[in-house]
């Protein structure tokens, strides 16, 4: 992870010379036409892929739960468009998914179906790229977090950006909403080893920012829970790791914790993490920590990664109380997607495209209304 990391600091400067950008051709003229009719009325997941950098193959895969198969690559052949450069975040707003694709620099809107409905270029007034990390979303409007050190907020109607703030912090990486403020961690991560170490604190009713509130350097994840958000830091990689407490203006507690990824259950109240000890190999440590006190003892679920799990890479909790673990493999190859219950008792997994991160399940318009 570490290395990978510092992998990526080195790279988005290479991405802003290479400039690739996806292109801006009108998507329903690039569309493969009936691809994507065929699957209106199938229920399954979407994962979002990273790819490989410089490699401009990120993807959006569909597993159908009904048939328990995968279809690689979706989003390029529902679109007959490629998703782009390094995407990085994923989320669902109404019926439609909001992806970022960082070394694209674009979001892109595709509708329940998977196909593509807008490209909204990420770019500066001077036409160069703002590295979106991360998006969340609130009462019409989507917000991304862009490594420029700038959130940029997008109408969900008219899908344009409509307006751009200064963070006050560097490389603005992941971002959560609670109590109509924004909580942007300000990683500082292309500086290193000179990390920030601040969140910045945006009142959503003004769009300005309210405060800067200082936790351990290099935070990346941020996560709310009703009015509490938690953020964790990532140090510099050669100790534990640092989960904070905010809320509002303030920070309400700390802890130093072996945490390498985290999402959150919103029916139960509780954390779900993993650690990954990248000097043992079987390694893994899923958990749960209760959301009201983070120094409460841990509840472990699980000791080693399961059988075929090579590296843990990200967790996502699903609105029904599945927890899905993505695994990167070896960074390179084709990764997987290991699903649990609650209890920490494997379902099922399946092969994905590369660097899986975001798996969102789909609801189909006409199914999601019955």
């Amino acid at each position: 992870m570490k290395k990978r990391i510092f992998n990526l600091s080195k790279f988005l400067s290479l991405l802003l010379l290479v400039g690739v950008i996806i292109s801006c051709e009108d998507p329903e003229e690039k569309r493969e036409k009936g691809f994507a009719d065929n699957y209106e009325n199938v229920n399954g997941f979407y994962v979002m892929c990273e790819g490989l950098m410089g490699q401009n193959n990120s993807a959006i895969d569909f597993f159908c739960t009904g048939s328990n198969s995968i279809i690689t690559d979706y989003f390029s052949k529902a679109n007959n468009l490629g998703l782009g450069e390094t995407a990085n975040d994923m989320i669902k707003v109404g019926n439609t998914f909001w992806t970022v694709v960082t070394g694209s620099a674009a979001v892109t809107v595709m509708n329940s179906n998977g196909v593509l409905e807008k490209i909204i270029t990420i770019t500066n007034a001077q036409g160069v790229n703002r590295q979106p990390r991360h998006l969340v979303h609130k009462d019409g409007y989507v917000y991304v977090s862009c490594f420029d050190g700038n959130v940029v907020k997008i109408s969900t109607s008219s899908k344009k950006v409509v307006a751009t703030l200064s963070t006050q912090g560097r490389n603005p990486e992941g971002l959560a909403i609670a109590n109509n403020k924004l909580y942007v961690a300000n990683s500082g991560g292309l500086s290193y080893p000179n990390y920030d170490n601040s969140v910045s604190v945006i009142d959503l009713s003004t769009f300005s920012v309210d405060t800067l509130i200082s936790v351990r350097i290099n935070p990346t994840t941020v996560k709310s829970y009703g009015d509490n958000v938690y953020v964790l830091s990532m140090g510099d990689y050669s100790g534990l790791p640092m989960l904070a407490h905010i809320r509002n203006n303030e920070l309400v507690d700390s802890v130093y914790i072996k945490m390498t990824d985290f999402d959150i259950d919103q029916s139960l109240g509780l954390i779900y993490y993993f650690y990954v000890d990248y000097a043992d190999s079987k390694s893994f440590g899923l958990s749960t920590l209760e959301c009201s006190n983070i120094r409460s003892a841990s509840t472990l679920l699980m000791k080693d990664r399961p059988e075929g799990m090579l590296m843990p890479y990200h967790v996502n909790v699903m609105e029904d109380g599945l927890i899905a673990v993505t695994d990167a493999k070896n960074y390179t190859t084709s990764g997987e997607v290991f699903f649990f219950t609650s209890a920490g008792e494997k379902m099922f997994s399946f092969k994905t495209s590369v660097n899986p991160n975001k798996v969102i399940k789909k609801r189909s318009e006409s199914l999601a209304n019955n």
